[in-house]
């Protein structure tokens, strides 16, 4: 439940609500109050004070409140202003949104967080948060495969990508057809198309044993996973 909410347990209801009221996160606090108390504190702190200001669904109107609450308070300085992301971070090929038992939407903003660095950004040369990003650098180094081949994340997409191409498209040439326009923007060749009817035969077939998820499906994770890892997938021309 902890996971789920982010941290949050506000919305846990199997948590005493007095439990609840008492450990609240940052953005659950109204912002007006952390100016209240970083004003009060201030004429304590002999230099400065470094005073994060957490807003979940920032407007216009509350930012202008807020700052026009910190000057009128006398607030000498405000340092990070933090609000949360529209979106989750991890998406889905799900028509639904669905990746395993947990739903997420499409995101294209992510929240950024110094001491929460996500592993698939940070491994394709994400800028670092801390210092002052001078410009973006770029490389391609090993890890970066191995992440796409190796981690749950990318595992899990893929599965969710395969279960809707099962669910969508009735026979193999159709999926590969289906699979191809959504993930590269265009139809396949008549080479590209066998080519991945082969593989998928080749794949399904070499699963001797009866494996936990059936052939036809695992056949089509891996063929999913491969399209999700290609270099016209990842990289914009």
């Amino acid at each position: 439940d902890l996971k789920h909410f982010d941290g949050s347990i506000g919305k846990i209801d199997r948590i005493p609500q007095d439990v609840r009221n008492l450990y609240a996160t940052a953005f659950e606090v109204d912002a007006r109050w952390l100016v209240e108390a970083g004003a009060r504190r201030q004429k304590w702190i002999d230099q400065a004070q470094s005073l994060n200001i957490y807003m979940a669904g920032a407007s216009g109107k509350k930012l202008d409140d807020t700052y026009k609450l910190a000057w009128l308070r006398g607030l000498k300085t405000t340092y990070y202003l933090r609000t949360l992301a529209a979106t989750a971070a991890e998406k889905s090929t799900g028509k639904g949104g669905e990746l395993g038992n947990k739903v997420f939407r499409r995101s294209v903003y992510v929240q950024a967080r110094r001491s929460m660095v996500l592993s698939v950004l940070e491994v394709f040369d994400s800028p670092t948060v801390s210092p002052t990003c001078e410009k973006r650098t770029f490389s391609t180094v090993a890890p970066q495969a191995l992440l796409l081949m190796n981690s749950p994340f990318m595992a899990d997409s893929a599965s969710a990508f395969a279960d809707r191409l099962l669910r969508e498209a009735g026979d193999d040439p159709a999926r590969v057809r289906l699979g191809w326009k959504l993930v590269f923007g265009r139809d396949a060749s008549a080479d590209e198309e066998r080519d991945a009817l082969a593989f998928l035969g080749k794949q399904a077939a070499s699963l001797k044993q009866p494996p936990r998820i059936a052939p036809q499906k695992q056949a089509l994770m891996a063929w999913c996973q491969a399209l999700l890892s290609s270099n016209p997938f990842l990289y914009v021309d």
